[in-house]
């Protein structure tokens, strides 16, 4: 290939990858990871508009993802589940390391430098580590509840379009979803913890799309009311 088409597909590669980690999340929700001190808000996750697309840190597929409240307890205990599952969830995030590095670095800078060959390579490699992925994720998502339907679509979309491959741990976990009710878990919480809360709260309840209501309005005033303690 020449130099402007190596340099198109690279840059194709790497605009599709970034392209699946731009999620649509409403606002109800928060991404957060699993790390030793628990859930927490994602690294370099970046906020759109009214918090509806979120860009998900790039350089981080293989971290434990999943779409939950940072206040809800509940969807915390099932975020640190996900994490003991086993020796399979840690290969299966290793798996995905890998294919970041071919996928988003070895194929584009095989193209940029020319390397035909070393491109080709990097994709047959990638498509043999998704072999792999696609064994892993089958099992791994039957233990966290995905339908069958939803498995086979993820890793469809990952085999016709390769970069979303990279994705595949993440949108498994997202693909889980959350129902809490946010409001309601943070009238739970102590009153140290909802002062703590208070301005995410504030951001939550305005960037809600829902009519007004008695129930909208008593919680802006409550929360307002913690806000200026």
């Amino acid at each position: 290939m020449g130099l402007w088409a190596n340099q198109i597909l690279a840059l194709a590669l790497v605009a599709l990858y970034l392209w699946d980690c731009l999620k649509s999340i409403q606002p109800q929700t928060r991404i957060v990871q699993q790390t030793f001190s628990g859930p927490k808000p994602l690294f370099a996750a970046f906020k759109f508009g009214s918090g509806l697309r979120t860009l998900i840190n790039p350089l981080t597929p293989f971290f434990t993802v999943c779409v939950a409240s940072a206040f809800d307890f509940s969807s915390e205990r099932a975020v640190a589940s996900v994490e003991t599952k086993g020796p399979q969830y840690s290969i299966l995030q290793a798996l995905i390391a890998v294919q970041l590095g071919l996928v988003a670095f070895a194929a584009p800078i095989s193209l940029l430098y020319m390397r035909d060959q070393w491109f080709l390579i990097s994709i047959a490699l990638s498509y043999l580590n998704l072999s792999l992925l696609s064994f892993l994720a089958w099992t791994v998502g039957g233990g966290m509840r995905l339908s069958r339907k939803v498995r086979v679509l993820l890793l469809l979309e990952a085999m016709i379009c390769i970069p979303y491959s990279i994705n595949l741990l993440r949108n498994m976990n997202m693909a889980n979803g959350n129902s809490c009710s946010l409001y309601g878990t943070f009238r739970r919480l102590h009153g140290v913890e909802q002062k703590r809360y208070a301005n995410d709260m504030m951001q939550f309840l305005v960037e809600l799309d829902i009519p007004e209501s008695e129930i909208l309005s008593d919680a802006l005033i409550y929360v307002a009311s913690i806000s200026d303690e």
